[in-house]
């Protein structure tokens, strides 16, 4: 996945895993077998439940990932990487049916295709409900008082060029949590992909559940802003703005290439011309400094 999952103070493995383990003891337990012991059927239910689950995430992150259906918000990718994970767990639970001594009369692509038909309808199901909340907006984080840290006097710098101690001594919850440096650098930009959003940093980026929504309106505007629909940015992570007629784009230090949208231009302008005269001003200080 090439990055940690987190939902503000959910670590989003938890919730996914955490669902569908509970779920695999709660089968185990409601549908017991009387001629196998208990522990084996727990198992069974644990991989069953498990393993379909991991499949369709890792689906879901790779449509992600690649911007396959592009990256707005839709059930149909929620439908699309449960159809296609639980289709690809099918020949498992197959196999771990025999391999639990499991007896089958007919042929066999008649089996499969019974394996199919008890296996996939209840998997989509279960992924779909689990996914209600961040199709619809929500995310599983807690409450961060982010005025607290405006009010502080390193919250008022919007010098981009120098770097935002108000990142590590904000508080640890919520999407503060987020931005805070890690080994891959300081955080460039956001980007939204459905209802994950990929923190790219220098050297990285970790993908993340959580809403960009939440996080442009919980983080300082003296810190980054929103360019775009499906990007915010640091605004030290910027290096020039470039303004193409209606549209313009802004190159971040790592070289990518973010489009500003017509209803951010005007906004994302007006910044950059305030960022480029502080760091003039900073440059020609530095200059005067150094002389005899």
């Amino acid at each position: 996945m090439n990055g940690r999952l987190v939902s503000g103070d959910v670590n989003s493995l938890i919730y996914y895993f955490g669902i569908a383990s509970c779920l695999g003891l709660l089968f185990a337990l409601i549908l017991p077998d009387s001629d196998t012991p208990f522990l084996v059927v727990l198992l069974q239910w644990q991989l069953q439940t498990n393993i379909p689950m991991a499949l369709m995430l890792a689906f879901l992150v790779f449509m992600n990932r690649f911007a396959l259906l592009g990256n707005d918000k839709g059930w149909h990718k929620i439908l699309i990487s449960g159809l296609v994970g639980a289709t690809l767990f099918v020949p498992i639970a197959f196999t771990i049916d025999i391999l639990l001594g499991e007896r089958f009369d007919g042929p066999f692509w008649s089996e499969l295709a019974d394996e199919w038909t008890g296996v996939v309808p209840p998997v989509v199901i279960c992924w779909v409900a689990m996914n209600v909340p961040w199709v619809v907006g929500l995310s599983l984080n807690k409450t961060t008082d982010i005025k607290s840290i405006t009010n502080t006097e390193e919250a008022q710098s919007s010098d981009f060029n120098t770097p935002h101690h108000k990142e590590q001594k904000a508080t640890e919850n919520g999407v503060n949590k987020l931005l805070l440096k890690s080994r891959k650098g300081n955080v460039l930009y956001i980007k939204a992909e459905l209802h994950y959003v990929s923190i790219v940093r220098e050297e990285g980026q970790d993908l993340v559940l959580y809403s960009l929504k939440d996080i442009s309106e919980e983080i300082p505007g003296s810190i980054g802003m929103q360019v775009h629909r499906s990007y915010w940015v640091m605004l030290r992570g910027i290096d020039f703005y470039q303004s193409k007629g209606r549209q313009a784009e802004l190159h971040m230090l790592n070289g990518d290439i973010i489009p500003v949208s017509r209803t951010y231009k005007a906004q994302v302008e007006s910044t950059w011309i305030t960022l480029s005269s502080r760091k003039q001003e900073a440059s020609v200080s530095g200059s005067d400094a150094q002389q005899p």
